[in-house]
């Protein structure tokens, strides 16, 4: 099971993901860009279960800065980009699809 939030009405800046499987669970902020796993740990009690929490270090990367440099390379290069016209089209639509239906 996974999750993706985005909020853009309140004040709050969220943009997460959440991630779910039988043994972790993996967040990981966007604007921090920093992921957090929790795992299971050992059961102490009948009532309390230890867990492990590892912090993932991710290099900081400044996401449109790398996609504008992704898109002058396959320009100067003549070679197609990471991502084609069409699967931002995809992404759009998907997007436009959320808000429709947020929008009831």
């Amino acid at each position: 099971m996974a999750y993706i939030i985005a909020n853009r009405i309140t004040p709050l800046k969220i943009r997460r993901i959440e991630a779910t499987t039988a043994k972790k669970f993996v967040l990981g902020d966007l604007i921090s860009q920093k992921v957090t796993e929790y795992s299971k740990g050992e059961l102490i009690t009948h009532a309390r279960r230890s867990a492990f929490v590892t912090e993932i270090d991710i290099p900081y990367i400044e996401p449109l800065k790398l996609e504008l440099k992704a898109f002058l390379n396959s320009l100067e290069k003549d070679t197609n980009p990471p991502v084609s016209g069409e699967d931002g089209l995809k992404a759009l639509e998907v997007a436009v699809e959320c808000m429709q239906q947020l929008e009831g």
